[in-house]
């Protein structure tokens, strides 16, 4: 626990990318600053935490590809994401990954949120948008299980196993 895993951008012959070395678990989320205006804040960062099954953190440790969950959220803080269950890592991305995602993006109804100009979540997003959830002061991003997902897995660059 603690050793770094991580991933070039070099391809493994199967068009993914190829890891370095290896480690052992996963992280998600947190709570940024006081206040709406901070809750993004965060998002322009290259790191984010997810908490996955012991069985998704083995399929991500070993190709590097972050699995789809149920709505697969990641979160901008460590503090939000230590209150789920399983693996927890932390998950550096290329800094234009955001933008990506925000330009598929969609947001809850939610007073005051960061990003009004983004289209309400409508059922369905899980295969085609990013899911820009604020949680009182935490804005959360789902990547569900298709585009928003490969998206943030072609920018990963490494991540690590918090617990």
């Amino acid at each position: 626990m603690g050793e770094y895993n991580s991933f070039t951008k070099q391809t493994n012959g199967w068009g993914g990318i190829k890891p370095n070395y290896f480690f052992e678990e996963v992280a998600i989320g947190g709570i940024v600053g006081r206040g709406v205006g901070l809750a993004y804040e965060g998002l322009t960062a290259k790191t984010f935490y997810r908490a996955m099954s012991a069985k998704s953190a083995e399929m991500f440790m070993s190709t590097g590809i972050m699995p789809a969950g149920t709505e697969t959220f990641v979160s901008p803080t460590l503090g939000f994401a230590e209150n789920y269950g399983g693996v927890l890592f932390k998950i550096r991305v290329d800094r234009g990954i955001v933008s990506e995602l925000e330009s598929i993006g969609v947001r809850n109804m939610a007073s005051g949120h960061p990003l009004p100009n983004l289209p309400i979540v409508q059922k369905g997003w899980k295969s085609t948008n990013a899911f820009f959830k604020l949680e009182g002061t935490q804005v959360n991003i789902g990547l569900g299980n298709g585009e928003a997902l490969n998206i943030f897995n072609s920018g990963i660059q490494n991540f690590k196993r918090i617990r």
